[in-house]
């Protein structure tokens, strides 16, 4: 990732990467405060340790190509100097739960991309990578925060394309489970979680024009998709806000928003769409699932200027 957001009981973090460095900002009355470097010389993007418990903090490559840990408060330290780590094209995501500690990587210089793992052991030796799964589409695994444990998200081909997940936690990693096939491409998704429903929003590429497909996942299974767009779409973010489920996609004549008042049954379309260059950034919550009447696991911004997030009710835009 080159931005994210970590939202905690008391307070919230903007993490960002900008000329090689990585900075935190903390948000004060719904505007964020003064940048402060918390990493150096960095090679590519970065991951946040997820942990809710801590200070914010990051893994990273740096130039020497070794995998480093800094943050808020932490001083920067090699986690991983191995060749074997250093090849191809890495990114990896660090889970601490208690004493346990493991990352998952994403090997993306092949197709398929190849998940893999490696745990801290008791000497606090790091165990060899362990081969996962394997996925294919556009975007990279996602692993989203749920309380105290992580959910990986990610799709596959098997044979038809899937979008599914596995629940990570400190003793172990679970199976694959299904949430949505579909036999044409998935270009892009996103995901909201509240107590008792798994919103989602799918990007299908179906020939010269795109779909956008909402399905809800609840106690009663998996509800019928839900075609809510259809033309050239670019990529969609979702997030639950009051009870109404709100989509916005990118298209070439600009964003535009669609909300449901009816849990996801029909959407409409609602003013306050604009022109601008559409991102997505990861949005990692440790607050009690739906507090406040919102949840989302991506927020909007520019994609010029990691600190103009749009449409999120806790974060005023500049």
């Amino acid at each position: 990732m080159i931005s994210c957001v970590i939202r905690k009981a008391d307070g919230s973090y903007l993490i960002y990467r900008e000329k090689g460095d990585i900075y935190s900002r903390r948000l004060y009355n719904g505007l964020w405060g003064r940048a402060e470097s918390i990493a150096c010389n960095v090679r590519g993007g970065f991951s946040v340790v997820r942990d809710p418990f801590c200070e914010p903090a990051v893994i990273y490559m740096n130039r020497g190509g070794r995998l480093m840990l800094s943050g808020v408060g932490i001083r920067e330290r090699c986690i991983s100097d191995n060749a074997e780590d250093a090849k191809g094209n890495i990114y990896a995501e660090m889970i601490k739960t208690g004493e346990s500690v493991r990352i998952i990587y994403y090997r993306g210089s092949a197709m398929p991309c190849i998940i893999a793992e490696r745990h801290r052991n008791a000497d606090k030796s790091w165990s060899y990578p362990c081969t996962i799964d394997v996925c294919e589409g556009e975007g990279m695994p996602r692993l989203i925060s749920v309380e105290e444990n992580c959910v990986l998200f990610y799709t596959k081909k098997a044979p038809e394309n899937q979008l599914g997940y596995r629940e990570i936690h400190g003793g172990g990693i679970g199976s694959f489970k299904m949430v949505y096939a579909t036999g044409y491409g998935i270009r892009d998704y996103s995901l909201a979680l509240t107590r008792d429903e798994l919103h989602i929003c799918i990007v299908i590429s179906a020939g010269r024009l795109n779909r956008l497909v909402y399905v809800r996942r609840d106690r009663r299974g998996i509800s019928k998709p839900v075609v809510i767009g259809e033309g050239i779409i670019h990529g969609c973010q979702l997030s639950v806000c009051r009870s109404k489920p709100t989509v916005v996609f990118s298209t070439p004549k600009g964003n535009n928003i669609l909300s449901s008042y009816d849990n996801g049954y029909s959407f409409k379309r609602v003013s306050g769409g604009e022109a601008f260059s559409f991102n997505k950034i990861p949005l990692i919550d440790y607050t009690l699932q739906y507090a406040d009447g919102y949840s989302a696991t991506e927020l909007v911004s520019r994609s010029d200027m990691p600190c103009d997030i749009k449409y999120c009710p806790f974060i005023r835009e500049p």
